[in-house]
């Protein structure tokens, strides 16, 4: 669905990935045929329906915030908004600031479990290739994660105490976003 702003979002989306406008259908006349690139009018000469092909306007953005993202933009959402918190991790792969809801983090933990678990029912070295992909992607959101909540990167090393060091971080990663921006930014949105 094509923005106000000029970004073509996917089919059934129903929030602008970049302005965040909301997307709602327009009403089209009746016998009109609406597609990507072209759109058919009815003429209201005659009773008959002649086709009539206009161009497509382009509308440029007010400012051009996307110009230095670093999202993968050639990974597509989908229609589901849960797997979208895993699709926006893989995304901001290489962001490490920045917040990341309680939302996203587990979402993006859930699939990213359910991908490898089918991936090591298939086969040994699927499951190892796509482990270390997703090591990446995986840090980042947690290191985002802990910036929501308030606590940098280097709170994680208490990973390494035995026992107590994962008990610590879990207790960590369940509580709820800080309600105001913090130094790492605003408040993530859940969408």
């Amino acid at each position: 669905m094509l923005c106000s702003c000029g970004v073509n979002n996917i089919f059934g989306a129903k929030v602008c990935k970049t302005c965040g406008t909301i997307l709602g259908s327009k009403p089209i006349a009746a016998g009109a045929v609406q597609s990507d690139t072209f759109v058919s009018q009815p003429s209201a000469i005659s009773n008959e329906t002649t086709n009539q092909v206009f161009a497509p306007v382009s509308i440029q953005p007010e400012s051009s915030v996307k110009a230095t993202s670093s999202e993968l933009d050639f990974i597509p959402y989908t229609s589901n908004i849960q797997f979208n918190f895993f699709i926006k991790g893989l995304r901001n792969s290489f962001d490490f600031n920045g917040r990341s809801s309680k939302s996203e983090f587990w979402y993006f933990v859930l699939f990213e479990f359910l991908i490898l678990m089918v991936l090591s029912f298939l086969s040994t070295t699927l499951y190892a290739i796509a482990s270390l992909i997703l090591i990446i992607p995986a840090t980042s959101v947690l290191v985002r994660r802990m910036h929501d909540i308030g606590k940098g990167w280097k709170k994680l090393l208490v990973i390494l105490i035995p026992f107590v060091g994962v008990a610590v971080v879990l207790y960590w990663l369940i509580q709820p976003s800080e309600v105001n921006e913090n130094a790492w930014g605003s408040v993530p949105s859940e969408s």
